[in-house]
């Protein structure tokens, strides 16, 4: 176990900086508070910085001598004319302290910035910052901050050049800037009562440090964290003012929110959040729908629209002591306009800029970083400074990505180029990265088959066919040249049993031949490279073609490309819900634990509460617990709906995301009031917070085997009743008759065609239940399950295994005695769980009796159409692209097929479009096949960060909506500053957003809506395919021309 300690040093904010107006380089020689770098040298970073700490300097007595000198020598420093040798002379002095060159060809960058700040520190603090980057007006953002908590020496990068930046106030034009968030304002109450670097309360500079009381002024009715915080807000804020805390802020009666008195004048308590998936002020009680997404705009072939560069490649390596190295790389760079030519061919549009090449070689032991030089190279500026990327905004593409090709590039640009990486990981699969202004994608997320059968799925020829001995290619052997290896180098045990049969085929064919290592290794990776480049051209095509959408720059994987599709083409507005990520009344969740704590008191006090003669209101107040005989309120606070200052103290000045009206700290400081209130109304209080109640719970084995025999229900939860399809055998072993294998044609595109799907949002209903039958949605209750049915239908989850059990308590134990008989009582039987109601209607059926009823959620909208569209677009197309069936020869027998496709289906085929097309044929299978999981996807996923800065570490560190589940320190030997922190975390429960684009109901109803006809005669079976034992009325033919032909 390794193990990390983290020295904290103060954090830094956002950026929220103000709009600036004007051209970049009449805003900086128009701004007194920027002091421009003028020279001729490659030194104008230290220059800079000199510049800023000479100002730093600056006396604040204007009469005192210190003054006087301190003028003199900021004349001669600020001036940066060749005759004028001060500054440069200190620049360099600085640059040499910090053992930096002043000779460097591309001046100085992230590696320079940190060897200065550990010179300038602990007294200053190195900030580069820079105008952003396709700002519709000028904006200046940090790049950099150093460590520590000195001054600020704050310098403006751009266009490869640094100037000095004497004051950001000047610069945005505010009254006040806050070094530690980056944000200027005009007014100390705009951003001090919201920043968690000074004190929200008192407004002073450092946040005040709790005492264990809480003190109220009666005048601006403001809570204190202490005697000392409430005596400083009755002190003016500032020297250049008379006017106190007191007089200038106040809080609103009925919100409870701490404001400036003018803003709580106009004032208004809606309780309004932006919804960042409707992209609009929404109130507190707002239902979410997935949203369409727009249409592109017709695309108009224009010589000035940019090019969209991508770059495909393949990496060949040696395998030598188990370890992976490249020593070959063929890279393909193509553009939009030139994506489907052959690489040979080459492209008058893009080679104006790019030149005629197109296919670059990289060979032997430094092929990895030769790739990767040219892949992140630049073209000099002018003054011979850094300047853009050659592969700007290229979208980098190779088969496999996830899994091999990008761990490669992963390491260098971690290990030695010391760049940091933003990655979208599954596992240790990379998904998705970015680095400087390139995308990596895998094509694999979008073909989902190996590369060597990509040819026939898109009807090309390879360059090069056959195989070659991937084991073979060792240092030894870069020169061979003889018979070809022997069979073992080619990996036959690897393959299935039919690629063996046919490797074992043209293997035979090759004896005899000559093998030259070089020239097959090159013309196999030529090839590899070529038919990835040529198949991704052809498939992006069709589908922007189809449904104009750009799958590799709009989405990372295919099942995304379809959400995407579908959702740009096909669906109704408002017609998909968001369900909350905390669900439809979230509080209850927490309610549940209070019941517990309560429960587990009351088995010596008289305590009443809600699942015990129900809560009871004392005035204005509900309690959650009470007993009458000693006059005890019991009151149990969830942390996340209190604003618990210990869980959650870097958020006491943010709106709290259910609970719009309040911050976390009014929250916290209405908890307060609340208690003083039933005190002064003579009544015992028992309090206990919500991680309190965690930790006593998880400590305490009495308590918990307590918890387990109460019948209380958590929430429903929709995600619980996503169990998947069956995988199991019904029967190990069969030797009567014959047997014969049925596959389900098109089983999920059906059930999207032809089942209803809810509508909008549930109605949840928790009482006063109706008959079962005569809801649609999702069900949480307990059941009794019939005896001796050979197909139970409930699955129920127990041990980490899903289970189709008759029997609960046989389920967790287990027993394993062939001799067994179940003889358990129906309390030991049934079980409990969370099911689509046609799922348990047909359990009903099927002889399970329903014991209790704890919550449903009821859709009463419902339509079979809301999927129908989309799937006949892309079985149209897929029937069409499949050709003709070979029966099919003559005209008659043609519109004969066309007919029954239409009776069956209600789609019309176009004669003149049914011809075999591989390409259109495995796009849209590939869409009808991958619109459904999307909905299903996890909302709590884990994520992957690089860190390079300590403040970015303790920033995640104190951050009170992640959980941190490990990190490891990546080191750099050559460049130890340049050392980077992986940080594996998830979001808290509480803090996931919901997903914009996936609703988990519509997942979960495919798989239950199919009917249960099995019999005995089935023997293993997987909601797809299934074989049974022959009977006198099935035949061995085929069964129909539409989906689910059975």
């Amino acid at each position: 176990m390794e193990l990390f300690h983290v020295h904290y040093s103060q954090g830094s904010g956002g950026n929220q900086m103000k709009h600036l107006q004007g051209n970049r380089e009449t805003f900086k020689n128009e701004k007194r508070s920027i002091v421009r770098i003028w020279n001729e040298d490659t030194i104008c970073l230290a220059r800079a910085i000199v510049v800023a700490r000479c100002h730093a300097q600056k006396p604040a007595d204007k009469d005192s001598p210190q003054y006087a000198i301190w003028k003199k020598k900021w004349e001669r420093i600020r001036r940066s004319e060749i005759l004028s040798k001060k500054q440069k002379n200190e620049a360099l002095e600085l640059m040499k302290s910090a053992d930096c060159s002043p000779h460097t060809t591309f001046g100085a960058g992230p590696i320079e910035w940190v060897k200065l700040q550990k010179v300038l520190e602990p007294q200053y603090r190195l900030k580069v910052f820079e105008f952003k980057r396709g700002a519709p007006r000028l904006e200046l953002i940090p790049i950099y901050k150093g460590t520590g908590n000195g001054t600020c020496l704050n310098i403006l990068l751009d266009d490869g050049h640094y100037d000095t930046i004497l004051s950001m106030t000047g610069v945005l034009g505010h009254s006040y800037y806050c070094d530690h968030c980056d944000v200027g304002y005009s007014h100390i109450e705009e951003h001090r009562t919201a920043c968690p670097h000074r004190c929200s309360f008192c407004l002073t500079d450092t946040p005040c440090a709790p005492d264990g009381t809480c003190v109220q002024c009666s005048i601006c009715k403001g809570f204190f964290k202490s005697m000392d915080c409430y005596q400083r807000h009755l002190r003016p804020y500032s020297e250049r003012s008379r006017v106190t805390v007191c007089d200038l802020m106040g809080r609103c009666d009925r919100c409870n929110e701490w404001m400036s008195k003018k803003l709580l004048y106009k004032h208004k308590c809606g309780g309004q959040k932006h919804c960042r998936i409707c992209k609009r002020l929404v109130n507190e009680d707002h239902k979410c729908y997935v949203q369409v997404i727009p249409k592109h705009k017709d695309d108009v072939k224009d010589r000035r629209k940019p090019l969209q560069m991508y770059i495909y490649f393949d990496f060949e390596c040696t395998q030598e002591n188990s370890i992976h190295v490249p020593n070959l790389c063929v890279a393909h760079r193509v553009f939009h306009c030139c994506h489907h030519l052959p690489v040979d061919q080459p492209c008058k549009r893009c080679g104006e800029s790019f030149g005629a090449q197109r296919r670059y070689i990289f060979q032997g032991p430094t092929t990895l970083k030769d790739f990767m030089n040219w892949l992140l190279a630049t073209t000099p500026h002018a003054q011979g400074y850094a300047s853009a990327m050659v592969n700007k905004d290229a979208i980098v593409i190779a088969h496999n990505f996830k899994g091999y090709d990008g761990q490669f590039i992963l390491n260098y640009l971690v290990h030695t180029a010391c760049i940091t990486p933003t990655v979208i990981m599954n596992g240790t699969k990379i998904l998705s990265m970015r680095a400087l202004d390139l995308k990596f994608i895998d094509s694999f997320n979008y073909l989902p088959f190996a590369l060597a059968k990509m040819p026939s799925a898109f009807g090309l020829k390879e360059l090069k066919k056959g195989y070659f001995p991937h084991f073979f290619n060792t240092e030894a052997n870069q020169n061979y040249v003889g018979p070809y290896p022997a069979a073992s180098f080619y990996g036959p045990d690897d393959m299935t049993s039919s690629a063996r049969a046919a490797f074992y085929t043209w293997y035979e064919e090759q004896q005899g031949k000559t093998f030259d290592f070089q020239k097959e290794f090159l013309a196999y990776c030529i090839s590899d490279v070529d038919i990835l480049q040529r198949c991704c051209a052809q498939f992006a095509q069709t589908i922007h073609a189809l449904v104009k959408v750009y799958p590799f720059r709009e989405a990372i994987t295919f099942a995304s490309t379809a959400n995407l599709a579908y959702r740009r083409r096909f669906m109704p507005p408002d017609s998909i819900a968001i369900i909350p990520n905390l669900g439809y009344h979230p509080a209850r969740q927490f309610s549940l634990k209070a019941s517990r704590w309560l429960s587990w008191l009351g088995r010596d006090l008289p305590i009443q509460h809600a699942w015990n003669g129900g809560e009871v209101k004392f005035g204005n107040f509900t309690v959650d617990g009470y007993d009458e005989s000693t006059r005890t309120v019991y009151e149990f606070y969830g942390c996340y709906w209190h604003g618990c200052p210990i869980c959650f103290p870097d958020l006491a000045t943010e709106t709290h995301p259910h609970r719009t009206q309040f911050t976390y700290n009014s929250l916290y400081e209405l908890t307060l009031t609340r208690e003083l209130a039933l005190k002064e109304q003579g009544f015992n209080l028992v309090t206990l917070w919500e991680h309190e109640f965690d930790k006593q719970f998880q400590k305490s084995e009495p308590f918990q085997d307590f918890v387990r025999e109460l019948e209380f229900q958590p929430p429903l939860n929709p995600r619980e009743a996503l169990y998947g399809g069956r995988t199991n055998a019904t029967r190990l072993y069969c030797c009567e008759g014959d047997m014969r294998y049925v596959d389900v044609c098109s089983l999920y595109p059906y059930v999207l065609k032809h089942r209803p799907f809810p509508l909008g949002h549930p109605e949840i209903i928790t009482e006063d239940f109706q008959d079962v039958r005569s809801y649609f949605g999702i069900i949480l209750c307990r059941v009794l399950p019939p005896r001796g049915l050979y197909h139970p239908v409930l699955p129920y989850r127990t041990g980490g295994k899903l289970l189709f059990p008759l029997c609960r308590t046989c389920a967790e134990e287990r027993p394993t005695d062939p001799h067994y008989r179940c003889n358990h009582t129906h309390a030991q039987r049934r079980f409990t769980g969370t099911w689509i109601t046609c799922e348990l209607n047909k359990a009903l059926d099927c002889g399970y009796q329903l014991d209790r009823v704890y919550e449903v959620w009821h859709f009463p909208q419902q339509s079979s159409e809301l999927f129908s569209r989309y799937i006949d677009t892309f079985l149209k197309i897929k029937q069409e692209a499949s050709g003709f069936p070979p029966e099919c020869q003559t005209g008659e027998e043609k519109e004969n097929y066309i007919q029954e496709i239409f009776r069956r289906e209600k789609i019309l085929l176009d004669s003149s479009n049914i011809e075999k097309n591989p390409v259109r044929r495995t796009i849209a299978k590939l869409f009808l096949n991958c619109l459904w999981g999307k909905f299903a996807q996890r909302l709590q996923l884990p994520k992957t960060q690089y860190l390079t800065s300590q403040d970015e570490l303790n920033k995640m560190l104190e951050d009170s909506t992640i959980a941190l589940k490990g990190m490891e320190l990546l080191t750099n030997p050559n460049q130890p500053e340049s050392d980077m922190i992986l940080v594996n975390y998830e979001d808290r429960h509480e803090f996931i957003e919901e997903c914009p684009f996936g609703n988990v109901v519509l997942a979960a109803l495919p798989l239950p809506m199919l009917v249960y006809t099995c019999t005995k005669r089935y023997t293993p079976w997987i909601h797809v395919c299934c074989t049974l034992t022959r009977i006198a009325s099935f035949t061995n033919t085929r069964r129909g021309n539409s989906i689910l032909p059975l």
